[in-house]
């Protein structure tokens, strides 16, 4: 019998271990998220997602019925709740991926590659993707793994923002497209020796362990070309605004979590999704400081929000005691309960 090839993917508290028939090739521009063995506990990797890779012979069924649609993917759901999304390139599907099982494993004991919760995904790939019989680990086939679901497993989500890290902790710059966040990024890295950890998204996760939000880099990074492997404590959310001076303020909360949601990928075709995100949202705007900055593109913008940082004594915060008033994570079908949801024409924001 063919040994399989198993590669880990790894980003913040989320773990992939991807396994095919076929030779696994990742492409440069990730491999720091990939390694060969499993992820040690220290790593604080909270799911692990077992992920085949198959390459399909001709047509894939599918289960269930249509909940979304966009140009590049469709959802379908089945009776129990499970998702499969098939995606397109250029008019031709090229993945399909399929939720398979769910087991609980947080009252065994921690063993290699056994972490809380762990799932599996199929993912099934056309004849067209394979490159001289191998399979390239690229933006294609990252894609098509659920990130955002597998990700809100662990208490997390992902946002698009520029994620720096300054003192030992991340300010996560955010904004739609287009406003400057990878300005203010830069503008950090050469006025403030800030570190660019990812110019386009970043993890934002509960750490239950030590109480408080946490942020990660994970593979995507837009057209920035900056995506380090990097864990630190979040020290600040900011809400950026272009003007032609410089101001720093409190963000209200209420309007906080707005943006925070039009800024995360969010799948509102499913109510359990957006019902456990609002509630991780909500308490990240309670425990963690939220910036609205009016900024221009010069160095003053960087000394505007650190004299705002420094008065508001930003690294004593992000500290919150009682998540009791999050829903269950670790019950993906219960993330997956869309009793009503296919009449939803609602789109998601991720992407």
């Amino acid at each position: 019998m063919k040994q399989k090839t198993v590669k880990y993917l790894v980003v913040g508290p989320l773990a992939y271990r991807m396994a095919s028939d076929y030779r696994l090739e990742v492409s440069e521009e990730y491999a720091h998220f990939f390694r060969d063995t499993p992820p040690a506990l220290e790593d604080g990797v909270k799911v692990v997602v077992e992920c085949d890779l198959l390459v399909a012979d001709g047509d894939v069924r599918i289960d269930g019925q249509l909940a979304y649609r966009d140009p590049v993917r469709s959802v379908f759901v089945n009776a129990q709740g499970r998702e499969t999304r098939v995606f397109d390139l250029e008019g031709k599907a090229y993945a399909v991926c399929c939720e398979a099982t769910v087991s609980d494993q947080q009252d065994k004991p921690h063993d290699e590659g056994k972490n809380e919760v762990q799932v599996s995904l199929q993912l099934i790939l056309a004849k067209y993707c394979l490159s001289e019989g191998n399979i390239i680990v690229n933006t294609y086939i990252l894609e098509a793994m659920m990130m955002e679901k597998m990700m809100l497993l662990c208490k997390g989500l992902i946002l698009h923002s520029s994620f720096i890290v300054h003192q030992g902790k991340s300010i996560l710059f955010t904004a739609p497209s287009g406003t400057g966040k990878s300005t203010q990024a830069a503008l950090w890295e050469r006025y403030a020796e800030a570190d660019i950890i990812n110019g386009d998204r970043s993890v934002v996760w509960y750490d239950e362990a030590s109480q408080r939000f946490m942020s990660s880099g994970l593979p995507f990074c837009g057209s920035s070309g900056i995506n380090k492997v990097r864990t630190v404590p979040l020290g600040a959310v900011v809400f950026i605004e272009q003007s032609p001076s410089n101001s720093a303020v409190a963000q209200p909360e209420s309007v906080a979590a707005r943006k925070l949601f039009g800024e995360m990928s969010i799948n509102k075709w499913n109510p359990r999704f957006v019902e456990c995100s609002l509630d991780l949202i909500n308490m990240l705007v309670e425990s963690v400081p939220m910036v609205h900055l009016l900024c221009n593109m010069e160095e003053d913008a960087v000394a505007t929000l650190r004299e705002y940082m420094a008065h508001k004594d930003i690294n004593d915060n992000n500290d919150f005691n009682d998540f009791n008033g999050i829903n269950d994570f670790n019950d993906i079908n219960g993330i997956n309960d869309i009793n009503g949801i296919n009449g939803s024409k609602s789109s998601n924001s991720h992407g």
